[in-house]
């Protein structure tokens, strides 16, 4: 797995990546790597259970790279992080601190949800 991570890490230039001069690689890479060496380390029981793992690490370096929304965001004036709680109103996940100024801002701002238990609240109130 690390020489996939290492592979995977060089061919997408990720330690030279930059969004808006910040090296976003170099705050996450630790992380990773640490988490990756860790299941090839600690061996579980269930190969199933371990492949899960290893699945769901993957997806989320993915996620933070390849599929960043900052990669592809268009310039904003305002971003905002939602809670991480979000609460359901019937019809979408909604903040109580951030939805109401970004549904004010309109298309001057974006909303950056935190990863949770490996998803997102679909659908959220705001982009």
């Amino acid at each position: 797995m690390i020489d996939k991570f290492l592979e995977f890490e060089e061919d997408h230039n990720l330690l030279v990546s930059t969004i808006n001069n910040f090296h976003y690689w170099a705050y996450i890479r630790f992380e990773i790597y640490r988490n990756i060496l860790r299941i090839e380390n600690d061996r579980i029981p269930s190969q199933e259970k371990s492949r899960w793992e290893i699945r769901k690490k993957l997806q989320l370096l993915k996620n933070c790279t390849i599929h960043h929304p900052m990669l592809h965001a268009k310039q904003k004036d305002v971003l905002f992080i939602p809670h991480h709680r979000r609460m359901w109103d019937g019809k979408r996940y909604c903040c109580i601190y951030t939805d109401d100024l970004a549904t004010e801002l309109g298309d001057a701002c974006v909303s950056a949800e935190s990863y949770s238990k490996s998803g997102h609240m679909i659908p959220s109130s705001t982009k």
